[in-house]
């Protein structure tokens, strides 16, 4: 079987991409008998994300195995996949991809880092109902505008990625696809986070497209 892993950590000398050999051989049509692609854990963001999928039209045509696993990947790279997918009336984007795993990487946030220890830190130093009133509203105010703007360390991707996926599945993209791997990010799943803020991470436009086409879909969220 051919297959390439490139060694998590240990970028191809000269490259400008962690992943940047890969691309430039596949793009040229070098690759036209690979069979598996494992990309996990190289270091591939939305900028390369981008260049793999352009470099994927009319090129390795005989990709079995795809993994683009635990790369600090967002939405916005998800969606350009997506897109890139879509079937085209005379360029072949992975006609015999059977196996696509997208998965995030396990987020672990500090507890030092939210807003509901901030809160616990004003409680102690207040005294009285009314401070401990202030802490909880300053603490509520903090949590909202973490969600609204998470770190970047943070983001990940996560419904956007899954409807976009979804979207082009219906459109008969990846013809040949048995099984889809996606495990989106929640950035919000952390110490305090309320359910109906985890709940929005529920790909239910995928899972349904899924069906339409008969893939087995592995989801769940890390």
């Amino acid at each position: 079987m051919h297959t390439w892993r490139r060694l998590a950590g240990s970028p191809p000398t000269g490259a400008l991409h962690p992943a940047g050999s890969l691309i430039d051989l596949i793009g040229s049509g070098h690759c036209a008998h690979l069979l598996a692609i494992d990309l996990s854990d190289a270091g591939l963001d939305d900028k390369g994300l981008a260049l793999l999928s352009r470099a994927l039209v009319g090129n390795a045509l005989l990709l079995r195995f795809l993994s683009i696993s635990y790369n600090p990947i967002t939405d916005e790279g998800v969606e350009a996949f997506a897109r890139v997918l879509a079937p085209r009336p005379f360029d072949l984007v992975l006609p015999l991809l059977k196996w696509l795993y997208v998965e995030a990487i396990p987020l672990a946030i500090d507890e030092g880092q939210t807003a509901a220890s901030v809160a616990a830190q004003a409680a102690e130093a207040a005294a009285g109902a009314a401070a401990e009133a202030a802490a909880e509203a300053a603490s509520e105010a903090a949590f909202g505008e973490f969600l609204n703007d998470p770190p970047s360390e943070l983001q990940g991707f996560g419904g956007r990625g899954a409807r976009a996926l979804a979207a082009a599945l219906r459109g008969h993209a990846l013809p040949s696809l048995e099984l889809l791997v996606y495990a989106g990010s929640i950035t919000e799943a952390f110490w305090g986070a309320p359910p109906e803020v985890t709940s929005q991470t529920e790909n239910s436009e995928l899972k349904l497209a899924c069906e339409e086409r008969g893939v087995v879909l592995f989801s769940m969220s890390t």
